[in-house]
């Protein structure tokens, strides 16, 4: 679907979808992956860089996780 975006949950390191996301690439869509900013996000994302050249990978603003970035919204001083 023209102009759509889709949103994919993980658990953090189990099975992407890379094939589906191929797919999205390959039709000349966009694929950014939002791991966490630490040691294990970045392992994650450079394994789907790999395998899937030309994502984009997107970090929180600020703290360690998303769920940490959501929490202190607006508060980077409140972040570890």
């Amino acid at each position: 679907i023209e102009g759509a975006s889709i949103y994919l949950s993980t658990d953090g390191s189990g099975a992407i979808p890379t094939a589906a996301l191929k797919q999205v690439l390959e039709r000349g869509g966009q694929v950014g992956v939002a791991f966490d900013a630490d040691p294990a996000g970045e392992m994650m994302a450079w394994r789907i860089a790999q395998e899937l050249p030309g994502v984009g990978r997107i970090t929180p603003a600020y703290g360690k996780d998303w769920n940490e970035r959501l929490i202190c919204d607006g508060q980077p001083e409140q972040a570890s």
